[in-house]
């Protein structure tokens, strides 16, 4: 998603990220973010820092997706602020989950400077899971 005309606001950045995660497309998510972008993918996580360790995380990601669906549940917006319930619909290694997350975003410069991301645990069907799916697949549980 583009603007119309002109510069795109926060929400609009926003919005076209979660479209190349769609695509599952590094390069154009990518071009969403700042030079010196931090993304925090939640507790218990290495927060990255930089173009080179978020593009090497998300190459990772969709790497190993068929399929990913950012669906937005509620959206707020104040400033270069964004905040976002999502519901995370991945296709990974064969198997479908639904991770629950708010996002928090920080856009400057049509660029998302800031992207922190909080699971969360005990809805949406993920009661008393220890770990959110998307990082299951990345790191293995040490506990099967």
């Amino acid at each position: 998603m583009t603007a119309l005309r002109g510069a795109m606001n926060a929400e609009q950045v926003v919005r076209a990220e979660l479209a190349a995660w769609d695509h599952l497309d590094v390069d154009e998510a990518m071009k969403y973010f700042a030079q010196d972008a931090i993304y925090d993918i939640g507790p218990s996580y290495p927060r990255l820092s930089g173009h080179d360790a978020i593009r090497k995380t998300l190459h990772a990601y969709f790497n190993r997706a068929t399929e990913c669906d950012l669906k937005i549940l509620h959206l707020a917006v104040d400033g270069h602020v964004v905040l976002m319930e999502r519901c995370d619909h991945w296709i990974v290694n064969g198997k479908p989950m639904d991770t629950p997350v708010m996002g928090t975003y920080e856009v400057k410069n049509q660029k998302i400077t800031a992207w922190i991301d909080t699971p969360v645990m005990g809805t949406y069907g993920v009661k008393n899971q220890k770990i959110t799916a998307w990082r299951k697949y990345l790191i293995p549980p040490e506990n099967p």
